[in-house]
């Protein structure tokens, strides 16, 4: 079996992920979804979500043709990674909270099954050597967070969080590594993709 992702790209140019921290709404929707969206992103940390739930929205996914796959912090990873091979899914992102350090031990264990790889750094200026990160060869897409506008020197911190996000473009487009960005518009979107950036999470 190939790497979804990677052939969604080269078919469609384009790929669009829908995020969930709720099982009811891609259950019932799932067809709807599977007519927008290119796969499903369930958020394992959700204590919401039991064993036999995220079984079903596997399952359920898959009727229609939409992989899913599992988000999970770092710090939970050799868990999420055994839990996402034995339900099914078909890839895996891992949320990154500090600078990335030591982040390609995380990828030793994880078996064939697990045709994709992501890694959702949360604050791109926390990351000293992105370009390292990008030359990680299991990884298949990274995702830039959002800067959190909180405390003291927010407009400092939307100015620094700017230009690291730019930067990280600029490296991630040399090295051939396909960007992930949450979008809050069309208008993102269309900025994105004449960034060259062609996944998105909604």
């Amino acid at each position: 079996m190939g790497n979804f992702l990677k052939e969604c790209l080269k078919e469609k140019g384009l790929v669009l992920a829908v995020n969930t921290e709720n099982k009811w709404p891609v259950v019932i929707k799932a067809a709807e979804i599977a007519e927008i969206c290119d796969y499903v992103e369930i958020c394992e940390e959700n204590k919401y979500f039991t064993i036999d739930m995220l079984k079903s929205i596997v399952h359920i996914c898959g009727t229609h043709g939409l992989p899913c796959i599992m988000k999970a912090r770092r710090s939970n990873a050799e868990d999420a990674v055994r839990m996402a091979m034995t339900l099914g899914f078909r890839g895996i992102l891992f949320v990154e909270e500090s600078d990335c350090t030591g982040l390609e031990d995380m990828f030793e264990n994880i078996d064939g099954s697990i045709q994709c790889i992501g890694v959702l750094i949360e604050d791109i200026t926390m990351v000293k050597n992105f370009e390292k990160v990008c030359q990680i060869p299991k990884i298949d897409f990274i995702q830039l967070g959002k800067q959190k506008n909180v405390g003291d020197k927010i407009k400092e911190k939307k100015i620094r969080a700017k230009y690291a996000e730019r930067k990280a473009i600029e490296i991630a487009s040399r090295y051939q590594v396909d960007l992930r960005m949450p979008l809050g518009s069309v208008e993102e979107a269309e900025k994105y993709i004449t960034m060259g950036i062609h996944h998105f999470v909604i």
